[in-house]
């Protein structure tokens, strides 16, 4: 049984108290084709896996190893939910001698992902500490040209 998200109790109004347009509907206002990709996008952040590991990504990138050891799960299962992150261009991987580290793919997934705590009304998470953050190759270091 899931357990009902709490009521947030801020300023909004009632949806039957906001302004109704006069200008008739006449196309939707967003494309199929842009809707389709928002619910994939959608999808990809369905899983609690899948925001476990963007939630580690806020830290920085990581290995895979990284993100075994931080959550608790199976390297196959990991990568797994990589793929479809990568698929759904929430995070890139870039070689790093014989690993890959993965990296949120920009700043718009910390925006989303923040946005959607905010939403959900849980506090933002702290990415683990269990390894140091890095930056992925062809990147320039905090505070560096």
């Amino acid at each position: 049984m899931t357990q009902a998200r709490p009521r947030r109790e801020d300023s909004e109004p009632p949806v039957s108290d906001l302004p109704v347009s006069d200008l008739p509907v006449s196309e939707p206002p967003v494309s199929e084709a842009a809707a389709e990709r928002l619910a994939d996008t959608m999808f990809a952040l369905s899983t609690p896996s899948r925001v476990q590991i963007l939630a580690c990504l806020l830290g920085g990138p990581r290995s895979v190893s990284d993100l075994t050891e931080a959550l608790g799960m199976e390297q196959s299962a990991v990568s797994h939910q990589l793929r479809v992150l990568r698929e759904a261009d929430l995070v890139r991987a870039e070689k790093d001698g014989r690993k890959r580290l993965y990296a949120l793919s920009d700043e718009h997934v910390s925006t989303l992902l923040h946005a959607a705590f905010h939403h959900a009304g849980v506090p933002h998470p702290v990415p683990p500490a269990a390894a140091p953050a890095r930056v992925l190759p062809g990147e320039a270091a905090e505070g560096g040209p």
